[in-house]
Order: C-alpha cells, then sequence, then structure tokens
C-alpha cells in the first residue's frame, strides 16, 4: 500500500505548513508530512510554500530578502494562526515519541540560494537525536526520517558534488516525467550513495495513453518505449527493477485517489485530505498483495495492474473525463511554460505568469 502523504500537512482544515497541521495530519492518518523549506537572508531555513507571505500571513514580506526574527513575527490568516515554524521546530518536532515512525518530505523550492542545501546538512549535524553522537550517527537518523526533495539538475548536482546527503532518499519533484528521465541517466553514472531513489510526479502526468498500447507485449529495458511513452519507459527501467520509488502529487479528487490507489508501484500519494486517503488505503490493505521482489514477477503484476487501471480510465464526455482533458490542456501548457522558463516574464505589476498560472490552477483545482 502507498504512503499517506499530508500535503503541507492537514492543509484543509488547518493552517498549512505549520506545526498544528503537521500533528492533526499525523492524528489522521498521515504517514508522511510533505512540507516546503525557504532560506532568510540571514541564512536560516523557515517552513513555508511561497516565498512571499501574503497568501497565508497577516503581512507580505519576500522571505528571501527578509530576517529570521522578521518572518517569525508572522501569523497565518487561517485561524488559530500560527507562527511561521523553523527547522529547529520541526526537527524537534519529529523526535517526540508520538511521531515515531513518521517521515518528512522535504519540497526544497527552486528559488532559494543552492547554499540552502548545504544549510540544511549543517543543521541536521548540529541537531542530536537522542543516542546519536557521531556525525556517520546523525545521518543515519535523519536519513531514516527524511525524504529530500529536489527539483532540478543544478539542485541535484550541487547534491554530489558538496557530498550532501549521501545515503539519503533523494527524490526529483516533477512536472514532466521526460524531464525526470534526463536527470536520472545524470544519477544512473554517480555513486549509489549519491543516486536518486525517488520520482515525485504532479498526477496529471499519469493520465498517459501511451501506458496501456501493447501490455500484454512489453519486456523489461525496451528502449522504444521512450518513443511511444516516456512514462512507460520510466517505470520499465526504474520503478519495476526497484531502481527509485514512485509518489504522485497533489491528489484531492475521490476519483483520483481510486486511480493513483489502482496504479502498479505507487510508493505514497501527496494530498490535502489525509483522512480520506488514509481510511481507502485502510480498505485496501485488507486485500493487498504480498510484495514481490522478482523482476519478472513484478513486470508480470505491472502489466495485470494496468490491464485493470485500463478499465477505470473514464470515456468520452463523463464528468471525470471532461475534467481530466481540461487538467491535460492546462497541464501541457505548464510544460511549456516551464520549459521556455516563461514562468518570471512579467504581465502585471506584482503578476508574472507563473503566478497567474498557479492562481488559475489553484481555482480549477488542478493545485
Amino acid at each position: 500500500m502507498p504512503e499517506v502523504i499530508a500535503h503541507r500537512g492537514f492543509k484543509r482544515l488547518y493552517p498549512e505548513n505549520t506545526l498544528l497541521a503537521f500533528t492533526q495530519a499525523r492524528n489522521a492518518g498521515a504517514t508522511t508530512i510533505e512540507l516546503d523549506l525557504q532560506l532568510t537572508k540571514d541564512n536560516q531555513i523557515v517552513i513555508c510554500h511561497d516565498s512571499t507571505t501574503d497568501r497565508v500571513f497577516d503581512k507580505s514580506v519576500n522571505i528571501h530578502n527578509s530576517t529570521f526574527a522578521e518572518v517569525m513575527q508572522l501569523r497565518t490568516l487561517k485561524e488559530p494562526h500560527e507562527s511561521m515554524p523553523s527547522l529547529a521546530n520541526l526537527l524537534n518536532w519529529i523526535q517526540k515519541p508520538e511521531n515515531h515512525g513518521l517521515k518528512l518530505m522535504f519540497d526544497i523550492k527552486r528559488f532559494n540560494r543552492m547554499e540552502i542545501l548545504s544549510i540544511l546538512q549543517q543543521q541536521l549535524l548540529d541537531t542530536e537525536p537522542q543516542g546519536c553522537q557521531t556525525d556517520d550517527e546523525k545521518l543515519k537518523f535523519w536519513g531514516s526520517k527524511l525524504i529530500i526533495g529536489l527539483w532540478n539538475l543544478p539542485q541535484y548536482s550541487y547534491t554530489v558534488d558538496h557530498h550532501l546527503f549521501e545515503n539519503f532518499e533523494k527524490a526529483i519533484i516533477t512536472f514532466s516525467i521526460g524531464e525526470a528521465l534526463k536527470i536520472l541517466k545524470v544519477s544512473d553514472q554517480q555513486d549509489p550513495k549519491d543516486q536518486l531513489k525517488g520520482i515525485s510526479l504532479l498526477h496529471v502526468a499519469t493520465w498517459d495513453k501511451g501506458l496501456f498500447k501493447n501490455i500484454g507485449s512489453m519486456g523489461l529495458y525496451q528502449k522504444n518505449h521512450a518513443a511511444v511513452s516516456p512514462l512507460k519507459y520510466f517505470f520499465l527501467n526504474y520503478v519495476v527493477p526497484q531502481k527509485v520509488k514512485f509518489y504522485v502529487w497533489t491528489v484531492n479528487n475521490s476519483a483520483d485517489m481510486d486511480w493513483c490507489l489502482n496504479f502498479p508501484f505507487i510508493a505514497g500519494i501527496i494530498g490535502d485530505n489525509p483522512d480520506i486517503l488514509a481510511e481507502k488505503v485502510k480498505v485496501l490493505s485488507d486485500v493487498a498483495p504480498e510484495p514481490v521482489d522478482d523482476d519478472q514477477r513484478r513486470l508480470e503484476y505491472f502489466k495485470s495492474k494496468l490491464a485493470m487501471l485500463y478499465k477505470l480510465r473514464p470515456w468520452f464526455f463523463t464528468k471525470l473525463a471532461i475534467r481530466r482533458m481540461l487538467f491535460l490542456r492546462l497541464y501541457k501548457l505548464c510544460l511549456f511554460i516551464f520549459s521556455w522558463k516563461l514562468q518570471e516574464v512579467n504581465v502585471l505589476w506584482r503578476w508574472n505568469v507563473g503566478k497567474l498560472l498557479f492562481d488559475f490552477n489553484k481555482a480549477v483545482g488542478l493545485v
């Protein structure tokens, strides 16, 4: 069964990216908490999705241009008006006995200065978990608790060049499995301790017709699948052979949850409704098959699950089919904007292409 990953905590009911939201997500059944890291002007790491704070907090500041003391004065607009957590707050919180077994998935926002990666590892070393004395012991402890989410090749290359997060689960967060494959090819050339161990993909990208072509005849490591379907190539070359874990985000609609829960070999589902997802996982866990370790048996399981999933595909002119068709158009627009680096182009005084696109996608439920 996939991990229930709470997107910015229990975001639906509580102020996002706060310790309250994280605690309530755990209480609702989440097994992993996804959260966002930003770096202040004076090199302190705080937990916030946006670099500017007016969407969530009572005052508008740019975190990257503000001091730690300044952002600590902010309170959420949503009751009960929580403060922005620091990384230190978070690391102390995750070590509490009631959080034993809970993991954290860090989304290290790509517009931070690259030094955030070095500062993050140093702060992990400066925090002394119980029973850990040496740096190796501390990193082993944090490696068991954290997933390090990176957005692009420069971030990943920085971790390799500076020997950061070795043997941690490092995952690429992406809109496009094609872009992820380019980074995975670089990862394949690295020492095993530096290689990527996960991909976190926008779930709309799993609606790939090419994935369902010639299900019966597909085999492992067939390079021609890259031309037909990058997603199929990714599964056959990385997921089925257990080279990387596969996560999807942001899954809030009940039908989308069902789609992802029936998708083969998904390691975790990220969403704003951990209570609903946890209940669905609980029901399915009673009939879950035993884990399969042999590559050939995993391939056969993959093919059988695809055949079952194909039957769940919504057909033309149903409400879900129309919604997905519209979302796919938006998804392709997002890919175009990010591939051409247009998201920072200013349109109006406070608005750029990326913000307009994000606000529109949010309005229609894509993010």
